[in-house]
């Protein structure tokens, strides 16, 4: 059936907590399996916009979803494990990093600013001391 364990008999392995990074793209987990596309997209929605969904719902209960903006990922991340969903809590983690070095992969949370025209003159150091509040 669809239980709690992996096909072959092999007990559900815990998510290594441990290689977490924050970044916009969610790793859920322990979705039922009769959760529809939609049925999940409003409840991700309330926590933002969303780049893309990968759903593997009903072959494995799994879903990655991606934010447009990384804050929105950190609150849905932060407020949705053990959210009942159809009867079933959810395991709502950040996606470990694939083994990629495309400039995409690198760049998945990181702010580009451009100034133009600057009144003065000022160093990178600056511009960073003012800008890692957010």
């Amino acid at each position: 059936g669809r239980g709690g364990r992996i096909s072959g008999g092999a007990r559900y392995q815990p998510f290594s907590e441990s290689k977490e990074q924050m970044n916009r793209t969610l790793f859920i987990r322990s979705i039922n399996y009769d959760v529809t596309e939609q049925q999940l997209h409003e409840l991700l929605l309330k926590y933002g916009p969303i780049k893309s969904m990968c759903l593997k719902i009903q072959q494995r209960g799994i879903a990655f979803v991606t934010f447009n903006d990384i804050r929105h990922a950190e609150k849905a991340r932060n407020e949705l494990p053990s959210t009942d969903v159809n009867g079933r809590l959810i395991d709502v983690h950040y996606s470990l990093p694939q083994e990629d070095s495309s400039e995409e992969a690198i760049n998945n949370a990181t702010l580009y600013v451009v100034i133009k025209d600057p009144k003065e003159e000022f160093t990178s150091a600056e511009v960073t001391e003012h800008f890692e509040k957010w």
